[in-house]
Order: C-alpha cells, then sequence, then structure tokens
C-alpha cells in the first residue's frame, strides 16, 4: 500500500518586493485579515532573524 502523499509549492528566488497579503475576496468588514501585508523581504528576514535570535 502507498502512503498518501502531498506536495507544497517552493520558491528559491522570490521577488523581495512582492507584497504579500490576504486575498481580497477572503476580507471584508466583518472578516477582516488576521495579519498585515508584508513584503516578501520583511517576511524572509523576520523568519531568519527569530530563528538566530
Amino acid at each position: 500500500m502507498t502512503p498518501a502523499r502531498q506536495s507544497i509549492a517552493f520558491f528559491c528566488n522570490p521577488n523581495f518586493d512582492a507584497l504579500i497579503e490576504a486575498l481580497p475576496t477572503c476580507v471584508n468588514e466583518t472578516n477582516p485579515s488576521k495579519y498585515g501585508s508584508v513584503t516578501t523581504e520583511e517576511y524572509i528576514v523576520g523568519r531568519l532573524a527569530a530563528t538566530y535570535d
């Protein structure tokens, strides 16, 4: 029997100026975004800083 497989997209060289934010169709007045917008660079640098903190 073969176990179930899952795949996850992984991008090695992202555009550091790209904005990461909730999809507009998933956010409204009654369902606000849980997280603020952040650039790819801010996210990666923040995650690395937390790792080596």
